[in-house]
């Protein structure tokens, strides 16, 4: 049985674009930046900010109650309702400690069913520091040696997995140069089981 690590953030749910929509673009009303504009990630330069603010920004929308309320991603819920039995998951995910709790938390209610171990690395904040076992998900992987699929929106962290023997699928987004849709991943998932 194989065992898929999935990135809980702009694959399990959508959270840059229910942030674009429901913090940044409510709280700068100048900005016209639709979604499909944030081609780099993180979106600073698009967004005409520094990363600091963008950080404070996310970590608000995270922080208020907002991103508990994040619907999951349709296509990859029916696929675990379909056939998420067929093998483990592990979500695997970056972000700040403090909000660690929240993103488990929204994991569990939605797709603990099948994911059982919720991992991250944790994304680096101002003063707010923290033992550093992994840097990376890569360095994760390296360490928890069970993965055989990592499913992640970030092309670094799929080439630190290809790297490692780990089958990396890289979900299409703005900011990336993926292809494949997610019916298009779900169906090469449905091939390795």
């Amino acid at each position: 049985m194989i065992t898929i690590a999935w990135d809980v953030d702009d694959v399990l749910n959508d959270l840059m674009f229910c942030w674009l929509i429901g913090k940044w673009l409510p709280d700068h009303p100048g900005c016209k930046v639709n979604f499909d504009q944030i081609t780099e990630n993180p979106p600073e330069r698009i967004l005409c900010c520094t990363l600091e603010e963008y950080l404070l920004s996310l970590d608000d929308f995270r922080l208020s109650g907002k991103y508990s309320v994040l619907k999951p991603n349709p296509q990859i819920l029916n696929w675990f309702k379909e056939s998420g039995h067929k093998c483990r998951h592990i979500a695997l995910t970056s972000v700040p400690l403090k909000a660690a709790d929240i993103s488990a938390s929204w994991t569990i209610k939605h797709y603990g069913k099948w994911i059982r171990s919720f991992n991250f690395v944790p994304s680096l904040r101002g003063n707010n520091f923290s033992p550093e076992y992994d840097s990376t998900k890569s360095d994760f992987l390296k360490c928890f040696r069970v993965v055989d699929v990592l499913v992640d929106d970030n092309k670094e962290n799929i080439d630190g997995a290809n790297k490692s023997g780990i089958k990396g699928i890289l979900v299409k987004k703005p900011w990336n140069k993926a292809g494949l849709s997610f019916n298009d991943i779900l169906t090469q998932i449905d091939k390795l089981l």
